[in-house]
């Protein structure tokens, strides 16, 4: 079983790609938790798969929430692939503390958090895609051969700097700059994507609640770009996995 939490669609397209290749199924986090059951256990033997994205040097509390649901065997593998626009930081070690890891990975992939930058150059797009795609095979046969490899274990200097950003931002990440511009077409998308149901439609537009982690699905995804997060978005260019199609 591989779960995977995407909010743009990078770790989406990881997430199949490595079910193409190890025959496992793909499995949305988002939609387990909104469906409120509880997970099916990991057996003894079996392999779990998680892909996510790193969200202020960690994995996102969403997806803590969702291994904290998770029943594994102590035998099972366990393994884990992160996609970032940077840098790692303490990931995997700061994941460990909820889950036994037999192998970690980690893939550049484009970045998507328009609160600090808009949409990067379509060539810089490309050229992270192919290094990705090549390293995927590679981590296909691993997994199946159920080969332990800590290749992205990170140091705990890393992980040290991991606890304390990762605190803070998940303290102080706000939805309060959020607001949907004049070119809103009351689609609901916004409210439909929301991993957290965090957002409603009021009179056609969205409204945010108060519970967000900063995934960037309402704002990335919306069709109309009427969504911004105060003025520092207004021009940014949006981005999802598939915008070269």
């Amino acid at each position: 079983m591989i779960y995977y939490f995407s909010a743009t669609g990078n770790s989406k397209w990881v997430a199949e790609e490595l079910a193409k290749g190890t025959g496992d199924l793909a499995v949305s986090i988002t939609e387990v938790m909104k469906s409120k059951q509880l997970p099916p256990p990991i057996k003894s033997g079996e392999t779990l798969g998680l892909v996510f994205p790193v969200f202020a040097f960690a994995p996102p509390r969403f997806v803590i929430d969702f291994v904290r649901k998770l029943h594994v065997a102590d035998d099972a593998f366990v393994y884990t692939v992160c996609t970032m626009g940077g840098a790692a930081g303490g990931t995997f070690r700061y994941l460990e503390k909820f889950i036994k890891l037999n192998s970690c990975y980690a893939i550049k992939m484009p970045s998507n958090y328009i609160v600090m930058s808009g949409r990067e150059p379509a060539d810089k797009i490309k050229e992270k895609l192919a290094k990705a795609e090549l390293m995927l095979p590679a981590i296909c046969e691993s997994v199946k051969a159920k080969k332990a490899e800590l290749k992205a274990r990170n140091s705990f200097v890393s992980f040290l700097l991991t606890e304390a950003v990762a605190t803070l931002f998940n303290k102080f990440a706000s939805d309060k700059a959020f607001r949907s511009t004049d070119r809103c077409t009351n689609c609901g998308l916004c409210a439909k994507l929301c991993p957290l149901d965090n957002i409603t439609l009021e009179n056609g537009r969205p409204r945010w609640h108060g519970n967000c982690m900063h995934c960037m699905a309402c704002i990335q995804n919306c069709p109309a770009a009427a969504i911004d997060y105060g003025n520092r978005t207004r021009d940014r260019e949006r981005y999802v996995f598939d915008f070269l199609k």
